[in-house]
C-alpha cells in the first residue's frame, strides 16, 4: 500500500501494564505496522507495549512483534486489527505529543 499520508497516521505508544507514555509511532507502508524509535521501545518485549490510534476512535491495539534496527534509532512495531489505514477516505490532523521532564 502507498500513499498512506503518515501525518494522519500516527500513533501513541504506551507500556501496557503501566500505561505510561513512551512516544509517538505512525503506520507506514502497511496498516500493521508503525514507525517508532528504538529508543521509545527500549528492551521491552512485545506484550508489554500496545498503540493507540486516535483516527480509529482512539481504538488501543496491541503489539505483536518488534524488529529494532542494529544501528540506527529505528523500530518496526507489528500490530493485529488494522487492516487500512485509519485516514482513508477522510482528512485528519494529528498532534504528536513531546514528553517533558520536570524538575
Amino acid at each position: 500500500m502507498r500513499n498512506l499520508h503518515t501525518i494522519a497516521n500516527c500513533g501513541a505508544l504506551f507500556h501496557a501494564t503501566t500505561g505510561s507514555f513512551l512516544g509517538s509511532s505512525f503506520v507506514f507502508r502497511y496498516p500493521n505496522r508503525l514507525l517508532t524509535a528504538a529508543h521509545y521501545v527500549g528492551k521491552a518485549k512485545p506484550a508489554e507495549l500496545c498503540v493507540l490510534i486516535y483516527a480509529t476512535g482512539r481504538r488501543i491495539y496491541p503489539v505483536k512483534g518488534i524488529n529494532v534496527h542494529p544501528k540506527a534509532d529505528v523500530a518496526v512495531l507489528a500490530i493485529e486489527g488494522l487492516t487500512r489505514p485509519p485516514s482513508a477516505g477522510r482528512s485528519i490532523v494529528c498532534l504528536m505529543i513531546v514528553g517533558l521532564e520536570s524538575k
